[in-house]
């Protein structure tokens, strides 16, 4: 009686379908694999969960009569395109992939997911979404975060409804981890995806999904079991005979260890039916494990057979020597030598030597005072010593200071030359080189005035001072051309460069302004810039008068394109969002790049994705190239601060309220951000750059 008993409720479920809708054909897309692991935390392993999931809606659904595929069903890689094409070349009714979300320890909840734009249309994958998201509240007490549209490849290249669920965080070790460390809440889960499916497409067959399913993992339950039989070989299981056999090797599927003999040994093992791991070890030999066995059957037999490759024998460790020599001299010089943890004193004569290293390649630094880190990429061989040597630069120096007026010592503007290096000065700020250590003569000229010259000498790795006194010129003796270089459309100053044969370019800054001190006369002045066809006007120079002559620039012909990525202000990775600009939008997948044609100028960008908070930067397009942008959001759950700090001369030093006695303007950049200015006038103070705190 209890035999039949058994036998009747085994059958129900054949009923069941017999005598329901009509069957469907569903995709299962258990969400990573492989190399791909997706996220980690807590222990837990998302790809390892997804599969697990992901095989008991299919056998949920299998057991409800239903046709049911699988993008993977072990743990391997498979694209993301190939995961869509699979599906496609099906011809399922539906499609569902499985995921587990992550961010940080606080964050909790289910959500669901279907294409951009399925929240306004309410179609099918909406309805689908919806559906999985209610039940799966049901059985998970966890925040509700709600159905939401995004550009997942999976949703938006398969031709059918679609959804992604993110069943929960890997990354909360506490209400989460509960549900997800579970193989009862696992059930569940497979369970309200069964249901919602079922009652998507297949008329509410719900009762179906009460049942069936196994576990993902190694070891379903089962009360029939199959045998395992396997053998141990050298390097390849393509050699089955007798010398290729391996003896003295522990194999092991889960409780159960056997030892093979010495000679040709095949070891049975009797296990659960279902998938199982078997993994092999020996001394002398790297371990082996196999998961892609057939699963062991009722009653029948599966082979698992191991092959071990040798561990390979540590080869021979090698030396490296060499020299440190001053780069612009290539004279040898004192250093220490940093390598492989260690420090190595060179003397600059015999080569330093350092010790017994394993064979591969080094970098190896070098450091000295007065001179730049430098290092080297060496490699070491097997009982030889290699070369290794380095060339350390010489520390570059500043040579700074105003340019005065001789009679009433108050600081004046000017143009700097030094060679073929330029800079500039005003009534409050310095001009400034960066050169190597040496003497060089300063030449300093400005309107009005006489030029000058002066000669400074800056130490290796120093800042000089070096101030310079103009005469004032007599009124009959020059005239100045001044004027300001711009967009011929849009009036912006640009930071370009105007030239008048016979004298020293002169480069603007942000203000577009310039000026030159000229004997009277006529003369032809050019003003040229990135992305712009250079134009000339012709000035006249009058002695002891100042001449206005503006120069307006045109884009240069060409089509200009914006390129750039939207990232993760804190994991820096790139994220799927949004892109607006000059009333156009486009849509980013967060992998390569997003590109837009504009017209030559400054536009404002922002972009704005799930999860984060707008962000936005101002970027140039320039006729005839590509211009980069990247713009990087701040996750809605991130906590931010701000930065601020001053610029300053470190001769000068602070006073006691702690202000720079020497500030300087300048411009502050933080990479994904827009600059921010300082002033002179204002101690040199700059704010700005709301960030996210790093530690």
């Amino acid at each position: 009686m209890h035999t039949r008993l058994i036998f009747i409720l085994a059958a129900l479920p054949v009923l069941f379908v017999s005598t329901g809708v009509s069957a469907k054909s569903f995709c299962i897309d258990p969400g990573h694999g492989g190399s791909d692991s997706g996220a980690v935390g807590c222990g837990l392993i998302e790809s390892h969960l997804t599969l697990n999931v992901s095989k008991q809606i299919r056998d949920m659904l299998k057991a409800a009569g239903h046709t049911v595929y699988m993008t993977r069903e072990t743990d391997k890689d498979v694209g993301l395109s190939e995961r869509a094409n699979y599906a496609n070349s099906k011809g399922v009714d539906t499609f569902a992939s499985i995921h587990i979300n992550s961010f940080n320890a606080s964050s909790t909840g289910i959500e669901t997911y279907c294409y951009t734009g399925c929240l306004a249309r309410k179609d099918s994958s909406y309805e689908q979404a919806s559906k999985i998201q209610s039940q799966m509240l049901a059985v998970w007490s966890l925040t509700n975060r709600g159905v939401k549209d995004a550009n997942y490849a999976v949703v938006r290249e398969t031709n059918m409804p679609a959804t992604l669920s993110e069943l929960a965080f890997i990354s909360n070790c506490g209400a989460d981890y509960t549900y997800l460390s579970s193989e009862a809440h696992l059930k569940e889960a497979a369970q309200a995806h069964c249901k919602a499916l079922t009652a998507q497409w297949a008329g509410g067959e719900a009762s179906a999904c009460s049942g069936g399913g196994s576990p993902g993992g190694d070891t379903p339950p089962s009360s029939s079991t199959g045998k395992v039989m396997a053998g141990t070989f050298k390097n390849s299981l393509d050699d089955t005979s007798d010398a290729n056999w391996l003896g003295g090797v522990k194999y092991t599927i889960g409780s159960q260890s056997q030892t093979s003999a010495a000679s040709k040994t095949m070891m049975t093992f009797e296990v659960p039916v279902g998938s199982f791991t078997a993994t092999a070890s020996k001394d002398g030999y790297n371990t082996a494990t196999r998961t892609d066995c057939s699963p062991a059957a009722a009653d029948a037999i599966s082979w698992c057979s191991i092959a071990l490759t040798p561990v390979a024998a540590e080869p021979a460790k090698g030396k490296l020597s060499g020299s440190v020599t001053d780069g612009s001299t290539n004279a040898k010089i004192a250093a220490t030598i940093h390598l492989n943890g260690a420090n190595i004193a060179y003397d600059g004569n015999t080569d330093w030597v350092s010790g017994a290293l394993e064979p591969k390649t080094y970098t190896v630094e070098a450091t000295a005072d007065g001179y730049d880190k430098g290092s080297a990429s060496c490699t070491v061989e097997s009982n030889k010593t290699n070369p290794c040597p380095i060339t350390l630069n010489p520390q570059k120096s500043t040579i700074s200071g105003i340019v005065f007026d001789n009679e009433t010592q108050a600081q004046i503007a000017a143009s700097l030359t030094l060679g073929e290096m330029h800079s500039s000065s005003t009534e409050t700020t310095k001009w400034e080189f960066v050169v190597d250590a040496g003497t060089y003569t300063i030449t300093a000229s400005s309107p009005g005035y006489e030029t000058g010259n002066k000669s400074c000498t800056v130490e290796k790795g120093m800042t000089a001072t070096c101030d310079i006194g103009l005469n004032k010129a007599g009124n009959d003796a020059r005239g100045s051309i001044t004027g300001k270089l711009t967009d011929s459309s849009t009036g912006s100053p640009l930071a370009g460069t105007v030239s008048v044969a016979g004298e020293s370019d002169f480069a603007c800054d942000a203000s577009g302004i310039y000026h030159f001190a000229l004997n009277p006369g006529v003369y032809q002045v050019t003003g040229a810039f990135d992305g712009y066809q250079p134009n000339t006007v012709e000035c006249k120079a009058v002695a002891g008068e100042t001449t206005t002559c503006d120069i307006a620039l045109t884009a240069a012909a060409g089509e200009s394109r914006v390129v750039g990525t939207v990232y993760d202000a804190s994991t820096q990775a790139k994220i799927a969002a949004t892109v607006h600009v000059d009333g156009q939008s486009i849509d980013y997948n967060g992998q390569d790049q997003w590109s837009i044609a504009l017209s030559p100028g400054s536009y404002e960008f922002t972009a704005s994705a799930a999860g984060y908070r707008d962000g936005a930067k101002n970027c140039v397009a320039i006729a005839g190239k590509d211009s980069e942008c990247h713009i990087a959001l701040v996750s809605e759950d991130a906590q931010v601060g701000a930065l601020e700090g001053v610029v300053y001369n470190e001769d000068g030093g602070f006073n006691d309220n702690d202000e720079p006695l020497l500030p300087l303007s300048a411009k502050v950049t933080v990479k994904g951000f827009d600059p921010v200015s300082c002033d002179s006038n204002e101690n040199g103070v700059w704010r700005g750059f709301r960030l996210l705190p790093i530690l």
